[in-house]
Formats: C-alpha cells, sequence, structure tokens
C-alpha cells in the first residue's frame, strides 16, 4: 500500500508535465487567432512573403477578381490586365519599403481596375500608380501612408473614382489625380508632404472630404474643376489655382488653423472662392493673380494680413464678411475690378485700397479702423452707396481723373468725409457727410463737379 503511493505520485506528477505544452500551443493558438487589424494604421509584427500574394496575382484572369490574403507583405503588384483587387475582410497591407517601386503598378492602357480596403505602405516612390489610359478606375477604403512619393497618382485617364481613402504622412501629394471626369469623395488627408489633393484634367469633383496638417489643401491645374464641402484644420493653404487652370471652383469649405484661405497665379482664369469659412488667417486671406476671378460671399474671421489682396484684370470681390484685419481690408491694383456689397470690421489700414483703371465701388460698408475707408487713385472709377462709419482718416480719398462718387454715406471720418487729392473732371454727386472732421469736404483737383452733397 506504501509502495503504490509513491508510483501513484510520480504518476501524476508526469501527466501533469507531458499536458502543460500541450495547453501552452493551445493558448498560442487561440491568440493568434485575434490579430491587430492592417487597415486604417493597425500593424503586423512581422512581414510575410510574397509569394502567396504573387501566385494569386498570376492566377487572377482578365475580368476576374485579386483576394488578397491576410497579413503584411513585402510586395510590389503589376498589374497588367483589368481586375478587381479586394484586400482580405481582416486586412492586407502591402509595403514596398526597399523594392524602388510602387506597391501597386497599374501598367498604362489597362481599364477597369479596382482596388478596395487595401493599406499601402512605405513605398520608395509613389505607394499606388496608374497609366494614363487606365479609363474606369475605382479605388475606395484604401489607405496610403508613409510613401516617400505621392501616395496614389494617376496619370490622364477617364472616368476615375476615389472613394472613402485615406491619405497619411506621404512625402508628396497624397493624391494627385489627372483625370477627364471623375469624383473623389468622402477621404482624408493627413500631413502629406505636397498639396493634399492635386487635380489636373477636366470635370473633376472633390467632395465632403477632411485635410489635417500639410503645406496645402487643394491645387487645381486643370479646367472645370470643383472642391466643395471640405473641411480644413491647420493646413497652412486651402486652394490654390496654378497658372494652368480655368473656370475651377472651391466652395463651401470650412477652415481653422490656416496661414491663407485661396491664391490665383497669374495665367489663371474665371476661379471661384465662394461661400467658405475661415475663422482667421496668419496671413493674406486671399491673393488674387490673373483675370475674371470671383471672391463671393466668404466669412473670414480676424485676418492677420490683409483679406483680399489682387492684382489682375476684371476680379470681382463681393459680399464677403471680415471681422477684422491687421492690414488693409482690400486692396487691389489692376483694371476693371469689381468690389461690391463687402461688409469690413476694424483694419489695421486703410480699409479698401484700389489703383488702376475703371474699378467699381459699391454698397460696402466700412467699420471702424486704423485708416482711410475707400483710396481710389488711377481714372475712371466709381464710388457708389458705400457706407463708412467711425474711420480716424477721410472718408474717400480720391486722386484720379473723370471719376464718380455717387451716393455714399460718410459718419465720423477723423478727417474730411471725402477728400479730392487731385486730378481733374471728377464728379461728386448725391454723397451724405455727417460729423466728418476738417471742411466736411475738401476738393483740391481740377474742374470737379460738386452736386447735392449734404454734408452735417
Amino acid at each position: 500500500m506504501n509502495l503504490r503511493r509513491p508510483s501513484l505520485i510520480a504518476l501524476l506528477t508526469l501527466a501533469a508535465f507531458t499536458v502543460a505544452p500541450t495547453v501552452a500551443e493551445a493558448g498560442s493558438a487561440r491568440r493568434t487567432r485575434r490579430p491587430a487589424p492592417i487597415a486604417n494604421g493597425g500593424t503586423i509584427s512581422s512581414l510575410k512573403s510574397d509569394e502567396s500574394v504573387q501566385a494569386a496575382l498570376a492566377a487572377t484572369p482578365a475580368g476576374g477578381t485579386l483576394r488578397l490574403p491576410f497579413g503584411a507583405f513585402r510586395t510590389a503588384l503589376v498589374i497588367d490586365r483589368p481586375m478587381t483587387v479586394v484586400a482580405d475582410p481582416r486586412g492586407t497591407r502591402l509595403d514596398a519599403k526597399g523594392l524602388g517601386r510602387a506597391a501597386i503598378e497599374v501598367r498604362p492602357g489597362v481599364v477597369g481596375v479596382a482596388v478596395h480596403g487595401v493599406v499601402v505602405s512605405a513605398s520608395d516612390t509613389d505607394g499606388m500608380t496608374v497609366g494614363a489610359g487606365c479609363d474606369g478606375l475605382r479605388v475606395s477604403r484604401s489607405t496610403f501612408e508613409r510613401c516617400l512619393g505621392d501616395g496614389l497618382n494617376v496619370a490622364r485617364s477617364a472616368d476615375v473614382r476615389v472613394e472613402g481613402c485615406v491619405f497619411d504622412r506621404n512625402g508628396g501629394d497624397g493624391l494627385d489625380l489627372d483625370a477627364v471626369g471623375g469624383v473623389v469623395t468622402g477621404c482624408t488627408f493627413r500631413e502629406n508632404g505636397g498639396a493634399a489633393v492635386r487635380l489636373a484634367g477636366e470635370d473633376v469633383a472633390l467632395t465632403t472630404s477632411s485635410s489635417n496638417g500639410g503645406a496645402e489643401g487643394v491645387v487645381f491645374e486643370g479646367a472645370r474643376l470643383t472642391a466643395m464641402r471640405l473641411t480644413f484644420r491647420g493646413t497652412r493653404l486651402l486652394a490654390r489655382f496654378a497658372a494652368t487652370s480655368d473656370t475651377c471652383a472651391f466652395e463651401r469649405c470650412d477652415g481653422r488653423d490656416v496661414a491663407t484661405l485661396a491664391t490665383t497665379e497669374e495665367g489663371s482664369t474665371y476661379a471661384r472662392v465662394v461661400g467658405n469659412r475661415v475663422a482667421g488667417t496668419s496671413e493674406d486671406a486671399v491673393i488674387l493673380r490673373g483675370t475674371w476671378h470671383t471672391v463671393e460671399g466668404n466669412s473670414l474671421g480676424r485676418v492677420l494680413g490683409s483679406a483680399v489682396v489682387g492684382d489682375g484684370l476684371s476680379l470681382r470681390v463681393a459680399d464677403n464678411t471680415t471681422l477684422s484685419t491687421a492690414a488693409n481690408g482690400i486692396r487691389i491694383r489692376g483694371m476693371g475690378d469689381t468690389v461690391e456689397g463687402n461688409v469690413l470690421g476694424p483694419c489695421g489700414a486703410d480699409a479698401i485700397v484700389l489703383e488702376g483703371v475703371a474699378h467699381l465701388v459699391a454698397r460696402n460698408v466700412v467699420r471702424d479702423g486704423n485708416g482711410t475707408g475707400l483710396v481710389l487713385d488711377g481714372a475712371f472709377h466709381q464710388a457708389v452707396a458705400n457706407r463708412i462709419t467711425n474711420v480716424p482718416g477721410a472718408g474717400i480719398r480720391l486722386e484720379g481723373d473723370d471719376c464718380l462718387l455717387e451716393a455714399n454715406r460718410l459718419e465720423r471720418a477723423g478727417l474730411e468725409g471725402i477728400v479730392v487729392a487731385a486730378g481733374r473732371d471728377n464728379q461728386l454727386r448725391a454723397n451724405a457727410i455727417a460729423r466728418c472732421g476738417g471742411r466736411g469736404l475738401a476738393d483740391d483737383g481740377t474742374d470737379t463737379v460738386l452736386e447735392r452733397n449734404r454734408i452735417d
């Protein structure tokens, strides 16, 4: 009896040691069934061989579906036939670091390619590059991150759609798209080294997306391109209309912590900056070069520069509201420009300054500030029905020829309500001047016509 007990104890001890490794393996197996997600910033601890990826690609016929395996792979796919590329539901990451090429390359002329749900990272060049003529391209719910070039670069192709994608910390542009007809929607752009989105081609719409950080938001380089309903946080310049842009629009966007709302380059035509809201800017809010541009219906907070500065032909600045500026409110030179219906809070310098020929200044409201309300320099200007209140300088200062000042109301200007400093053949009709300094109206011009002006 006593001899059997040690034997029983020994057998139980031996059984325990025998079972223990099996339990550990089972526990390990359970852990492998719960991997960290791949998509949207998830990580996998190690990269797998790309043999399974390449084998799946080789086995996919033209027009078929390439179903990528689960995991993270160091690989580069070259797509030379129509197909749909789909990530594993648990996540597929394609890491092209050190390969010297894009993680996904679509050869020129391959139509009908679609990529869904893939994470592309760390490419030495662009994350995904698409050659010219790849019509009908579709890219959705994919992430392009930490590539040294662009996240996604598409050469001239027709009918392109990019939807629900993330472009994160790429060295170049997040998305560089040259398309004839296309839509980019529901995308997120974060801290890309170039622009969040660079649009070329024709008839492309960018909508309902967001940009955080980065030097530039949207760059327009083509014709009839539209960006609307976007949000920007900490992006330095929200919209740039390049010299090659024509009839492009930046509309109904919202920005915070920005330097400049929009710039248009010399050579650009018919840009529209309309209905945007910006909490404030650390530099000039809008900078205009080129011709036939419109800045209309925008709401600007505190601007630590001028609200609008420009030098161009037939510019239109209308119905914008600015809380305050550190410099001028609106300062434009050129020919045939219109400044109409704007409301300007306190300005650090002269509120509206126009130089050149044949400008129209109408129905603007200027309140408070540190300079003159309206300065006109040049010839053939018209200033009609503006209201200027409580400025330390003159209400209106005119130095030009053949200009018309009509139905303006000037109140509480520190100097005269209207000063004609120089020029000839100017007409001052039906202006109302109340509680202004000096004589109320000072005319040092030649052959000035004064009719029905009222000075109180």
